[in-house]
């Protein structure tokens, strides 16, 4: 039995949602021992009260909040009843009492009602126990079998008894005898009762879907101490097989099923152990789970059953995984448009074994039969230079240069020739190579990339580079280029900490606001006046733009020139400039109060 968290479930509370006639109605139907069957996992509890007739409860936490649901013809009008108090009470018995009751003066009670009970429990069980001593074994069969219809627990354990398959664990020390051949035709459809849901199974019935499995495998392991591993290692399968299949019919959000999924990949792999399944045959159905599968199961088969499968099997495996891969390769050939899913589940699988066991050999076979895209060569490349067959790795990109040349994969295969040519020692090539990339793109993060190289290889030439891209962007300046601005010049120049250089360029070939911005802040603690100027334009330009930006940025602007002007010695300047501002825009009210916020 789960604990029950202090701010979910209290005696206050039950009283609360269910009013005091209701309350007072649920505490005696616990009191008079007719909660039966509790069952807590995690925050929710499933319960069912007798009486007149047999009501399921269920209780559970969603978002902080207590939420229900009963059976009876209250609970059907969403109204919290006598029976979910009467469960809600019985949770918090068997949580205990600093569960239940987290004032002071409510724990005693508690305790007391706990004790209560419990007393009530056995009392009732010595009755029960004398009573089914003096019954006709008829009448007590007739008993069992009528409990049966509605408590789906005991008809499952009985009838797995009458097909010899119990979930008994033997006494330390001693073995057990294999029994009678077990029926399992029987347990077969037993488990596909349990795994296979004839509906949905939503949030709130995932509790009893996930214990009925739990009670349906729990004879496995017993069935596999006795020595029937070939039959465990078939009904194993077929459970897992058959919750895949289920798997988008019921509600997993809460991980109820993970328990279930971790103890039948130990009962496989422990049946296969103990047994001697055929490698090839073993390897075929490992593959195809795992090909098949969407629960991701039997991932990584290969690895984990290395040691069962031995030489043998793992040789079939592969052998079956590359033929099932060859198949795909004829069958969308070599079209880089034919986007086949399978083919690439097929290579990422043969790739993964392929590093798993170091067998470079056939990760390059399969890489090379596969080369339709610019990263198909870059994938094969970097393959090659991991295998240290750098030279072949420089010519397939090379290659991969002649076949791909759209900005979007140049930029893929010039990213693994540089790599390539480093890594060979070219050091030429893989300087040029980058020069390339920045002199067609312009752009800063490019030139950070062969600044980089620069200085890892050839670092007492950072100074020539720099130079050569500022006379490559003069020279794109001069030429009326799009690739190449004045823009590119002045952040090349700001990044490089030669802020007097970018002002020049600046002067000479215009730039981004955004630079101008970035130039002022430079300028103005050793030439203020230019700083004035580049700001007084940036207010102009915000004049003309929506009010909403110049109401947030002409303010600080503002801010700076006075500021600035007061530097300078100039504060009368800076009152001639508003004035000026106030007589040419003077029509704008909205920017009347902006620049009148501006006074000292």
């Amino acid at each position: 039995m789960s604990a029950v968290p202090e701010d979910f479930l209290n005696r206050a509370l039950l009283r609360q949602l269910a009013g005091e006639h209701l309350f007072a109605s649920g505490e005696q139907c616990f009191a008079l021992g007719r909660v039966r069957q509790v069952r807590a996992v995690g925050e929710r509890v499933s319960a069912k009260v007798t009486g007149d007739l047999t009501y399921q409860v269920k209780l559970w936490r969603r978002r902080g909040k207590l939420c229900f649901r009963c059976d009876c013809e209250t609970g059907r009008t969403e109204i919290f009843c006598k029976h979910c108090v009467a469960v809600g009470l019985a949770w918090l018995a068997h949580a205990g009492p600093s569960a239940a009751a987290p004032a002071a003066n409510q724990k005693a009670e508690a305790a007391r009602l706990a004790r209560q009970t419990e007393r009530q429990r056995e009392q009732e069980r010595a009755r029960l126990a004398t009573h089914l001593a003096t019954l006709d074994p008829r009448r007590l069969a007739g008993l069992l079998l009528e409990a049966t219809d509605y408590d789906e627990i005991l008809r499952r354990r009985l009838l797995l008894e009458t097909i010899g398959v119990v979930s008994e664990r033997p006494r330390r020390g001693r073995t057990v005898a294999p029994p009678s051949p077990p029926d399992f035709p029987v347990y077969r459809r037993m488990l596909q009762e349990a795994v296979c849901p004839t509906g949905h199974v939503d949030y709130h019935a995932m509790p009893d879907y996930a214990q009925g499995i739990e009670e349906a495998i729990a004879p496995l392991r017993t069935l596999l101490r006795a020595g029937w591993s070939a039959e465990v290692i078939d009904l194993t399968e077929l459970v897992l097989v058959e919750l895949d299949a289920a798997s988008d019919r019921v509600d997993t959000g809460d991980g109820l099923l993970n328990k279930v999924y971790d103890e039948l990949q130990r009962l496989h792999l422990d049946a296969c152990r103990a047994g001697s399944p055929d490698p090839a045959a073993l390897a075929a159905r490992l593959l195809h789970y795992e090909l098949e599968g969407g629960l991701g199961i039997f991932n990584n088969a290969a690895r984990t059953y290395a040691g069962i499968l031995g030489r043998s099997g793992l040789a079939a495996w592969r052998g079956l995984l590359v033929r099932e891969w060859q198949g795909t390769v004829q069958s969308t050939g070599a079209d880089p448009a034919a986007i086949d899913h399978r083919r690439f589940q097929l290579q990422a699988l043969i790739e993964r074994v392929a590093r798993d066991t170091g067998d470079s050999g056939a990760l390059l076979v399969v890489k090379r039969a596969d080369l339709r895209g610019v990263y198909d060569y870059a994938s094969l490349a970097e393959a090659l230079l991991d295998a240290g067959q750098i030279d072949e790795a420089i010519r397939t990109l090379e290659r991969a240069a002649g076949k791909f040349t759209a900005p979007e994969e140049t930029r893929v295969w010039q990213d693994f020739l540089v790599a390539a040519y480093e890594r060979a020692g070219r050091i030429d090539h893989a300087l040029e190579l980058a020069w390339e990339r920045y002199q067609t793109s312009g752009e800063l993060a490019d030139w950070w990339e062969l600044k980089s190289l620069v200085q890892r290889l050839r670092p007492d030439d950072s100074a020539r580079w720099r130079d050569r891209a500022r006379e490559h962007l003069r020279g794109g300046i001069r030429g009326n280029s799009t690739a190449a601005s004045g823009n590119a010049e002045v952040e090349l120049l700001l990044e490089e900490g030669l802020p007097d250089l970018a002002w020049q360029a600046a002067l000479r070939a215009g730039c981004r606001d955004d630079l101008w911005g970035r130039l002022a802040a430079w300028r103005e603690a050793g030439h203020p006046q230019d700083a004035i100027v580049v700001h007084q334009r940036r207010i102009v330009r915000l004049l003309a733009a929506p009010f909403a930006d110049a109401r947030r940025e002409i303010p600080p602007l503002l801010a700076k020139v006075r500021a600035l002007f007061g530097r300078l010695g100039q504060p009368e300047a800076f009152e001639g400039y508003r004035s000026s501002l106030r007589s040419t825009h003077g029509r704008k009210r909205g920017f009347l109060r902006l620049l009148n916020a501006a006074a000292p």
